[in-house]
């Protein structure tokens, strides 16, 4: 008999970042997620880029034990797979006018201004004939403020600003076998193969594969809004 059972965990890249920098004495002000102000960028870029998923697979093994415990029960284990990423890059701003003074014009730009191609561009694929998921923009107000999103199936890429002092760029996936990358390929007859494949959903993916196809898709988009012409 074949018993099955899911469980869903949300893990919060900003809180675990704030408490790694705080074990470090890295003065750092983090509102709601995220950072206003952080006294070096750089050894906290570092500590983020070098997020351990095997820790976090303890983690929530660890967890289960805890209060799963008919896993142990069932002799089983859970396998883990990424449903929900999310990858932002934020541009901290030292006032709230500096930031005011480029919004309105950066999202009024890039609502016209980005076509399909781009938004594929930007999330590392090329737009074909033979493509039929859904694309579109989005500009979109809400409490906190503006927001304008591309999206291409999927996955999307977001622009908003935090209260007034960050600038984010954030990329979104609810699928990332939607993103490709170079890896050994098992097939059916013969040897494995290196190739472009798509990326497997098991959470080991996330750091470095997915962290960096992500990373890429902000930069790619903050080249193209950095190209925009300043009003001011």
């Amino acid at each position: 008999q074949t018993v099955g059972l899911n469980l869903k965990a949300s893990v919060n890249g900003h809180n675990w970042l704030a408490s790694q920098l705080t074990k470090k004495k890295i003065g750092n002000r983090l509102l709601e997620n995220a950072f206003i102000d952080i006294d070096d960028f750089s050894q906290a870029q570092k500590l983020s880029d070098e997020f351990s998923v095997s820790c976090l697979h303890q983690s929530l093994d660890r967890f289960v034990s805890l209060y799963c415990p008919v896993v142990k029960e069932l002799e089983s284990s859970y396998h883990w797979s990424l449903s929900q990423v999310e990858y932002a890059t934020d541009i901290v701003f030292k006032k709230q006018e500096d930031l005011k003074e480029i919004y309105g014009a950066l999202t009024r730009t890039a609502i016209h201004a980005v076509k399909p191609d781009q938004v594929a561009t930007f999330l590392g694929r090329k737009l074909n004939g033979h493509y039929q998921d859904e694309m579109g923009n989005n500009f979109v107000t809400r409490i906190e403020g503006t927001c304008i999103k591309h999206r291409m199936g999927p996955v999307s890429l977001k622009m908003y600003d935090k209260f007034g002092l960050v600038l984010r760029l954030e990329t979104t996936s609810y699928d990332v076998t939607f993103f490709k990358h170079h890896r050994m390929v098992e097939q059916k007859d013969g040897p494995p193969v290196f190739k472009l494949a798509a990326l497997k959903k098991a959470i080991y993916s996330l750091n470095p594969y997915l962290r960096q196809l992500m990373h890429d898709s902000n930069k790619r988009y903050l080249a193209f809004l950095s190209d925009m012409d300043d009003p001011t």
